[in-house]
């Protein structure tokens, strides 16, 4: 669908439906005629699961802006080896979003398992802008984002949005173009760090 949209819903939005999507092949929304193009993987937010894999492309290969991509619901399972790109090779970099209740980057000490791996993360922020977003947490219940394994990259923005905690245990490495941002309930944004200089 270059210069236009797909979308794969499960389920009403808020519905208390066990929903799944799962992507295991190639979909591509390249950038059209500086038309941007956008790939939704919608899961319900109440008891959906989005498991995202194969190839999401978004890119802008021809010109204009990289597009957008969404990768939804209230659990969301990152696999291995996935490849998204909304790389401009003349224009800005687009955005994937990733809006899951709670959201673990590797297993977590409680047991709790990986939603996505560091590597999986690094790999993808050089060709992406990422966003994770708890938006569908509560202050008092779910809405965590936790970094349990490394993450480094030297482009393109992360922006870890938690409606309760953004709990960092492991080391994250920003070199370079890349950026850092933070926004939790508590703080209501907070810009971390920019680089240049590389900083752990």
């Amino acid at each position: 669908a270059n210069g236009g949209q797909v979308i794969m819903n499960a389920g009403a939005k808020n519905a208390l439906l066990a929903s799944v999507v799962n992507n295991t092949g190639v979909i591509e929304a390249h950038t059209v005629e500086y038309q941007e193009g956008s790939i939704i993987l919608l899961g319900g937010m109440e008891a959906g699961t989005t498991y995202a894999g194969g190839t999401l492309d978004a890119s802008a290969p021809n010109g204009g802006n990289g597009g957008f991509i969404d990768t939804s619901a209230a659990h969301v399972k990152i696999v291995d080896g996935i490849k998204v790109s909304t790389l401009a090779t003349d224009g800005n970099t687009g955005t994937w979003l990733i809006d899951p209740v709670d959201f673990n980057i590797g297993d977590a000490a409680d047991g709790a398992v990986s939603n996505m791996s560091g590597t999986t993360l690094s790999s993808n922020l050089a060709i992406n802008n990422v966003e994770i977003l708890s938006s569908n947490g509560t202050a008092d219940g779910a809405g965590d984002i936790n970094v349990n394994e490394a993450v480094s990259w030297s482009a393109n923005t992360l922006t870890l949005t938690a409606a309760k905690d953004i709990n960092i245990n492991a080391v994250m490495t920003a070199e370079e173009a890349s950026k850092l941002v933070l926004n939790t309930a508590a703080t209501n944004g907070c810009l971390l760090y920019t680089s240049p200089s590389p900083r752990d």
